[in-house]
């Protein structure tokens, strides 16, 4: 025992106890699964312990009936997880649970596509025994195995509002992320797998371990997940796997809470740059508004599609857009609801890596933030840079009912490519 196992002497008592009892309690296995071990497999994985969180993705089965036994020290109350597939499609996978005292909890046997998820409440404290197989005990070749439990934060990575991470899991892996979120607080996860045939999946839980919202994204494309109104306060945990259980190799993640004060706060007539560090990256903007206000924010990105988010006050999604890659897009919404602190998200979709970006935003109705124009006579001029990209000059003047003006815009590049717009006091577009 100390020599097969005396890498682990420094870790608990309690660990140590159970690999002895494994060894000559004869109640763990049944004697006919030990018979089968004998049997029918010449070649064994050594058993290993593992840790909630660990991902193991290029373990190998050489000879036929091989079972691969793991050690796992779990918590009454933890929701736990096994996630197992083979390389090649076409083999299924069996995976046994087995509780403390050697009694079998669950097994599953998996043929169909994908990857098999055998999920365990876990009512004691204790090590478990997990063994991994072929189905039919007549296959060979490489297969991954993940362990997690659903609602402990500390088998995930921590998260922060507005936070964002590039990783990596491998073959039937799960990766997990924690972030601590408010009660009637609206979270919004987006995941991007730059494998463009990798499908990406998200599974949101509440504090209790219950799933709030699952989805299935498509291949090479932004999956984002938004749930309003959470209902209570604690840590949620975040899920990403590929959607069939296959290596979803490196990928981005972001997370911004709507109502959590990790915006950046902007003005009318505010034009600033930025940066989205990875794929899949959010940035998010605050904006005082009053009910009746007509917004207006650009967004332009380099090398990358421009989208827009706009929530209200209240963590609605008021509106969104997806513009197009080497264009300016232009979020107008007319009228808005409710007088409050409105957010607006900035990002991209797609597998291009990210970059720099410009973004401005601005009240059409809201003379506050605009420069008076033809104050006092009956033509006027004015010479100014748009030094950012999306940047936006806005003018204001006095007009009656039935008068004609004539504007006239002029860039002093020949690469100049400008656009003139005139909206009515009302906020209308009226010409462009």
């Amino acid at each position: 025992m100390v020599k097969q196992f005396g890498i682990i002497w420094v870790m608990s008592t309690v660990i140590l106890i159970a690999l002895t009892q494994f060894q000559s309690k004869t109640t763990l296995i049944p004697s006919n699964e030990q018979a089968a071990l004998s049997a029918a497999s010449t070649v064994l994985l050594p058993p290993r312990i593992v840790t909630c969180g660990e991902d193991l993705g290029e373990l190998f089965m050489a000879s036929l009936g091989q079972r691969d036994t793991f050690f796992i020290n779990l918590r009454q109350g933890d929701l736990f997880r096994i996630q197992m597939r083979f390389r090649e499609e076409g083999p299924g996978e069996q995976i046994d649970l087995y509780g403390p005292d050697g009694s079998l909890l669950s097994s599953i046997t998996h043929t169909d596509p994908g990857a098999a998820v055998l999920q365990w409440p876990i009512d004691q404290l204790g090590v478990y025994t997990i063994v991994a197989s072929a189905a039919d005990n007549n296959t060979t070749g490489f297969y991954g195995i993940s362990f997690q439990n659903d609602n402990q934060a500390g088998c995930a990575t921590i998260m922060d509002c507005n936070a964002e991470a590039t990783s990596f899991f491998p073959l039937a892996g799960i990766e997990a992320y924690s972030v601590q979120g408010s009660q009637n607080d609206t979270i919004r996860v987006q995941v991007q797998l730059v494998d463009p045939t990798a499908t990406p999946k998200l599974q949101l839980f509440d504090p209790l371990g219950n799933l709030l919202l699952e989805q299935i994204g498509t291949a090479g494309e932004l999956l984002s997940l938004s749930y309003e109104d959470l209902p209570q306060s604690g840590n949620y945990m975040i899920l990403i796997t590929e959607a069939n259980g296959g290596e979803g190799g490196v990928f981005g993640i972001s997370v911004q809470l709507i109502a959590q004060s990790c915006s950046i706060p902007v003005s009318c007539g505010a034009a600033l740059t930025g940066s989205l560090s990875n794929w899949a990256g959010m940035e998010a903007y605050r904006l005082n508004a009053s009910m009746g206000d007509d917004l207006l924010v650009q967004l332009g990105l380099d090398g990358a599609p421009p989208v827009l988010y706009l929530y209200q006050p209240d963590g609605q999604q008021l509106d969104s857009l997806i513009g197009t890659t080497g264009q300016v897009a232009d979020l107008f919404f007319e009228n808005l609801p409710m007088t409050g602190e409105y957010l607006i998200i900035a990002t991209t979709r797609g597998t291009a890596p990210p970059g720099d970006f410009g973004i401005s935003f601005q009240f059409l109705n809201e003379s506050a933030c605009s420069t008076p124009f033809l104050a006092d006579d009956c033509e006027d001029s004015a010479f100014e840079q748009i030094t950012e990209q999306a940047g936006v000059r806005v003018y204001d003047f006095d007009g009656e009912q039935g008068e004609f003006f004539a504007f006239q815009l002029e860039g002093s590049g020949n690469d100049f490519l400008g656009r003139l717009r005139i909206y009515d006091p009302n906020g209308n577009l009226i010409q462009e």
